[in-house]
């Protein structure tokens, strides 16, 4: 399946779905990359609050 053309009549030359499954789990897999470096700064953020607090 390629990439579908523009026609003057404005209709598809490869009429079809526009957003296939692949599409959804590429997403799906950039989001939870993107997820889990949050979740790991937000953690080791609170660990380094929680090493000065009980520093004298």
């Amino acid at each position: 399946m390629g990439v579908s053309k523009p026609v003057p009549g404005g209709t598809m030359v490869n009429p079809g779905l526009v957003i296939v499954p692949m599409d959804i789990l590429g997403l799906l897999a950039v989001m939870n990359v993107i997820l889990a470096g949050l979740v790991g700064v937000t953690i080791s953020l609170w660990l380094l609050s929680r090493i000065h607090v009980w520093q004298p």
